[in-house]
């Protein structure tokens, strides 16, 4: 069994929590024991900060955070089989964001369009968006937006992202400073296509922005 099969065995008993902050090592510092601690499956080392080594510390800080890079690797790989469910998708792209994975900030942007077909019922709190790409890379912070510019400024654009696009900007920078990035690159855009592509993102942020202040 793999790593993301316990994970996603661990996710269906309720446990995602306590499994991502560990994989991620949220926990760790809180944490005091030398043996391998076990959560549902998913084996990672704690390191007892107590006792142990530098040495010994540091080859466990190392395999704990491999284990990270193990779920990301396993995560994106899975995110690009064909076939995958609607249900798979959204919690895949949801656990790419609650990992912070700069490295599928590409994979998450052809994604962004990707929405939830079976939220739960309006009484619970969502884990996450309606469009869950979206909030992942929210999380993934401004790296995603250095990664967005350079795609709305490419052959890489599409104008059905547009509305994704301008979701993140807002999201992490907010109306007005999103404008002016935003703007910031239109005036160095070498070629008509890309300035139209920065352009169609300004307006749908002002229209997002009015569509708010109502």
């Amino acid at each position: 069994m793999t790593t993301l099969d316990r994970l996603v065995r661990a996710f269906s008993v309720r446990t995602m929590r306590v499994v991502v902050a560990c994989a991620i090592g949220a926990s760790f510092l809180s944490a005091c024991s030398s043996e391998v601690e076990k959560t549902d499956g998913i084996v990672f080392p704690m390191p007892d900060f107590r006792h142990a080594t530098p040495a010994i510390l540091d080859r466990q800080t190392d395999e704990a955070v491999k284990v990270r890079e193990d779920i990301i690797n396993q995560l994106m790989g899975n995110l690009r089989r064909p076939g995958l469910t609607n249900a798979a998708k959204v919690r895949i792209v949801y656990l790419l964001g609650k990992l912070r994975a700069i490295r599928a900030t590409g994979i998450l942007i052809r994604n962004i369009n990707l929405r939830d077909e079976n939220p739960p019922p309006s009484l619970r709190l969502p884990r996450w968006f309606q469009y869950p790409a979206r909030g992942a890379l929210v999380k993934v912070g401004h790296y995603a937006l250095r990664v967005m510019i350079r795609d709305i400024g490419s052959e890489q654009f599409r104008q059905e992202d547009v509305e994704g696009y301008a979701h993140v900007f807002m999201a992490i920078e907010g109306p007005r400073y999103a404008v002016m990035k935003l703007q910031d690159h239109l005036a160095k855009a070498e070629d008509d296509k890309s300035r139209k592509h920065y352009e169609m993102v300004i307006e749908r942020v002002k229209e997002m922005e009015a569509g708010m202040a109502k």
